[in-house]
């Protein structure tokens, strides 16, 4: 009998499946092996029990095997370990690249004993190969479903907050709702009752850059900032101004308050958002435009003052606009007929001209304060459209 021929015989009736008994038997120093490598290389890792990453591990490395012993990697479940795995160390805190780390190290622990084994026991380095090339085909698999499970869980927990801050801000504007209720929600979303706060809001073609802009440069240290869009408007609440999101359209900027009194601060860049005109790309501050906000609402005002000027230009015709435009411009320019016949681009004199032309027709004072301030809201309730001229 020809021993020699038995030998050379013997490693091609050797099969993965007898590797794979082989590892099966080894599975706790395995699991033992990854869990040292796990914990020396990544520091997120350590607030985790090591029964619990060593019970993951185990399932890991029983994956592998089973795969090396059916020859073939593992279907996709839709709702496997891999997806609570990935869930588990998600609500731990662990981020996607840390998963991903930790589950090659497990698996390069795995793979280099198959090697090994493999070598000492003399597979047939074409089922050595088929092997290896199996073991990182299981990696792949679970690496893609992790992945998948993390983007998609990450998607919902975006779209959870953003719902969640807009309803939050919108909440702040509500006299009515539930307003410890709504300080708690904000707390949940990293507010502090102990900083001070202001409401901004705009109106621009496109509410997400805004959005963007405004919770990274309205936040501090101390705290973020939050923004959502609202349908037609887009509000934030900002520890610091955040002027560099002036994108397209102007920001309302309402007063600083406590988190407690933040629904003043709403109220307040509400009505300054009132101020349509604005100049594209303008900072609009509740505390500089004051009385000016109230000119949209006061409808009856804005109409007696306009009865009482209006008609005295109306025989005038065109010309009476332009004794209007003319004083306005006047008193814009601190009631100095230089800069405002520069501004007007009119001699001097013509300037006086139409001054007392306007007095003569109306019967105003314009040195007299009542008359200044009542031109004036005449002017801003034009301006905001809160009344047209005729």
């Amino acid at each position: 009998m020809d021993f020699s021929n038995q030998r050379k015989d013997r490693p091609s009736m050797l099969t993965l499946a007898d590797i794979a008994d082989d590892l099966q038997s080894e599975v706790h120093e395995l699991a033992a092996r990854a869990a040292e490598s796990i914990y020396a290389e990544l520091p997120d890792y350590v607030s985790i029990s090591r029964d619990e990453l060593l019970g993951s591990i185990h399932t890991n490395v029983s994956r592998g095997v089973a795969c090396l012993r059916a020859r073939r990697a593992p279907l996709d479940d839709g709702e496997g370990e891999p997806q609570r795995t990935t869930r588990r160390r998600m609500e731990q805190g662990m981020p996607i690249d840390a998963i991903i780390r930790a589950y090659r190290l497990n698996l390069t622990a795995i793979h280099h004993r198959f090697i090994e084994v493999a070598r000492q026991r003399s597979l047939d380095p074409e089922e050595t190969l088929f092997g290896s090339s199996l073991l990182w085909e299981v990696g792949d698999w679970f690496m893609d479903l992790a992945v998948r499970e993390y983007r998609a869980h990450a998607v919902t927990d975006e779209v959870r907050r953003n719902v969640e801050k807009a309803d939050v801000l919108r909440a702040f504007g509500d006299r009515e709702g539930d307003h410890e209720g709504t300080l708690r929600r904000a707390e949940a979303l990293g507010l502090d009752r102990g900083q001070r706060y202001r409401i901004v809001m705009t109106v621009c073609e496109s509410h997400d850059p805004w959005v963007r802009k405004v919770e990274s440069h309205g936040a501090t240290p101390e705290s973020p900032a939050l923004a959502a869009s609202l349908g037609s408007f887009a509000v934030g609440i900002v520890a610091r101004d955040p002027r560099e999101a002036l994108v397209s359209g102007s920001i309302a900027a309402g007063t600083l308050e406590s988190l407690e009194h933040i629904g003043r601060s709403w109220r307040s860049a509400r009505r300054v958002l009132a101020q349509t005109d604005a100049v594209p790309g303008s900072w609009l501050d509740a505390t500089e435009i004051t009385w000016r906000m109230a000119v949209p609402e006061e409808r009856l005002v804005h109409e007696l003052i306009s009865d009482k000027y209006l008609p005295a230009l109306a025989g005038e015709h065109r010309f009476g606009r332009v004794l209007l435009d003319s004083v306005w411009t006047y008193l814009e320019s601190s009631q100095s007929i230089r800069q405002a016949s520069q501004r007007l681009v009119v001699h001097e004199n013509t300037l006086r001209h139409r001054l007392q032309r306007f007095q003569q027709l109306t019967g105003a004072d314009l040195a007299d304060l009542h008359t200044v301030v009542e031109l004036a809201w005449l002017r801003e309730a034009v301006r905001t459209r809160a009344m047209p001229l005729p």
